[in-house]
């Protein structure tokens, strides 16, 4: 009699599980190819992928996500240890300019590079999604870059130093930032009516928020120990909201500088602005 070993993603209604294929989740080895394998997978069976708790990836090669997922990272921890290479890049491609309610719901990751001009979260053409508890404890580059994206909700993503990295391997990545979020426009599209629901960007150097496009809205964003000649928040473009907002810093430019827009609107904590 065979006996055949049942995996987690045997079952039709299981998600996909990272660790059903050729993955290192205590960060001793690359496992770039197992987890794009299992992106590839649960974005041919649609299925929703999870990163059970407590596990540790380092990678070596950019993970690519190119069709809208259900992702629970359950706080995993991803390390970048090639320079100049993004950690994980959201991109729908020209699909997605047209493509409203994506609908993707990501949660719960914690991402590291090393040092150099690589990304940790790129989000491109992605339209009415949710991203919660994205977390970069260190990138050589830009924490959210979000390029082209469109009527998404960004809750209680944070970057900054003061997210502890275990195992020591992550601890050896890059601190800080230089950009924190920097909303830019993609092939002509903008990054339009996004709502960003108490963000933190610290120890940012160059802008904690850097936010062109029309529309965005900002609840109680937060920026701290941010250092010269950082500017806490520059809104380049028309029509942004910010309401409330703490930016605080070492020898700090500019807490919020508004060009070719108009703050509509400003309350609560307004003395901190």
């Amino acid at each position: 009699m065979s006996l055949t070993k049942v995996t987690n993603t045997m079952q039709n209604s299981a998600p996909i599980s990272v660790l059903d294929y050729a993955v290192d989740p205590t960060g001793a080895t690359d496992s770039a190819a197992g987890l794009q394998a299992a992106i590839n997978a649960a974005t041919a069976a649609n299925k929703k992928l999870v990163f059970p708790a407590g596990g540790f990836y380092r990678i070596a090669s950019t993970l690519t996500f190119t069709a809208p997922l259900v992702i629970d990272g359950e706080m995993c921890q991803i390390l970048q240890e090639t320079a100049n290479t993004d950690a994980l890049m959201f991109d729908e491609g020209t699909a997605g300019s047209g493509n409203y309610q994506n609908a993707w719901d990501v949660r719960n990751l914690v991402v590291r590079t090393v040092a150099g001009t690589g990304n940790a979260f790129t989000f491109r053409n992605i339209n009415e999604s949710k991203f919660t508890n994205l977390y970069c404890a260190g990138v050589g580059n830009i924490a959210f870059y979000i390029q082209g994206c469109l009527l998404n909700i960004f809750e209680k993503c944070y970057v900054g130093n003061g997210f502890t990295a275990s195992p020591t391997f992550f601890a050896s990545g890059a601190s800080g930032c230089v950009d924190g979020f920097r909303l830019e426009n993609y092939n002509s599209l903008g990054p339009n009516t996004n709502t960003f629901i108490r963000c933190t960007a610290n120890n940012a150097t160059g802008y904690g928020y850097y936010v062109g496009g029309t529309g965005n809205t900002f609840i109680h964003p937060d920026a701290e120990e941010i250092t010269s000649p950082a500017v806490g928040m520059s809104l380049d473009g028309l029509a942004h909201s910010v309401v409330g907002g703490n930016f605080e810093g070492t020898g700090v430019s500019i807490d919020v500088l508004a060009t070719n827009c108009t703050i509509e609107r400003s309350e609560e904590h307004t003395s901190e602005l």
